[in-house]
């Protein structure tokens, strides 16, 4: 379950995008399948000028998923943009997991620097992770890394720090593209590029229990995204994403 609010969190019915010399802008609903079973539906929404940007993203389980494992998110990042240059200077949690309420604000200066200046969890929260060094308190936020790997045209690394875990992600990307053919459940018809992504927990990792599955966090899982950049002038937007691993595939679709 942790794969698949991970897969929601990078990144599917109705969808506008503007894109102008001064600013872009789109909002995009996506939809998550497991196997046959619609479990999550998510929105996420971007505008960026060219002084400054904001990225959000809801989420919610929903059909036989939301009986079992009721759950609401909603991030968001806001800060700075001077061409392809992105500073972020606040990142934002609030989710509902099971009626438990969690809340995480994490400030970024103007060197990157973080500071969690809010963080909320219950009271039996017992969740026990490896130490995330004060120099690895640095930007970017992952919304705000997702955004720069939104302005590439091809491969893209990097780290991200939100306040519990500091990640590396690569993106390697094919040469040109591949058409997506209409499809029941795809909303999106067209040129996109692919891209496989991989991962890694370089600091504030769980610490799993002897008899817990270690794949939980999806790095057993192999996970690749479309990316159309014919939507909006200057990105690549995220229309498909594809994860199989251990506990079956995983797909998300505008």
């Amino acid at each position: 379950m942790r794969h698949t609010l991970r897969l929601v969190a990078l990144c599917s019915a109705c969808f506008w995008a503007v894109g102008t010399a001064e600013a872009q802008s789109f909002e995009a609903d996506y939809r998550v399948y497991w196997g046959p079973l619609g479990i999550a539906d998510f929105t996420l929404s971007t505008s960026l000028s060219d002084t400054e940007y904001k990225s959000s993203l809801t989420a919610q389980t929903r059909g036989v998923l939301s009986v079992f494992f009721k759950a609401k998110a909603a991030l968001e990042t806001i800060g700075r943009r001077d061409g392809s240059a992105l500073q972020p200077q606040r990142f934002r949690t609030d989710s509902v997991f099971r009626g438990d309420q969690y809340t995480r604000t994490v400030a970024f200066a103007p060197d990157g620097t973080a500071r969690i200046t809010e963080r909320s969890v219950p009271e039996d929260y017992d969740i026990v992770r490896t130490p995330v060094g004060r120099r690895d308190f640095k930007g970017p936020d992952p919304f705000t890394f997702f955004l720069a790997v939104m302005q590439a045209s091809g491969d893209i690394e990097g780290r991200s720090f939100d306040g519990v875990q500091v990640v590396k992600t690569a993106f390697s990307c094919m040469e040109g593209d591949e058409t997506l053919e209409k499809k029941r459940r795809r909303k999106y018809i067209g040129p996109a590029q692919r891209c496989t992504i991989t991962g890694d927990v370089l600091a504030g990792d769980i610490i799993d229990e002897p008899d817990e599955s270690e794949d939980d966090d999806g790095r057993d899982y192999s996970t690749q995204v479309w990316f159309s950049n014919s939507l909006v002038d200057g990105l690549r937007v995220p229309v498909q994403v594809i994860a199989e691993g251990p506990r079956g595939t995983v797909k998300v679709y505008w």
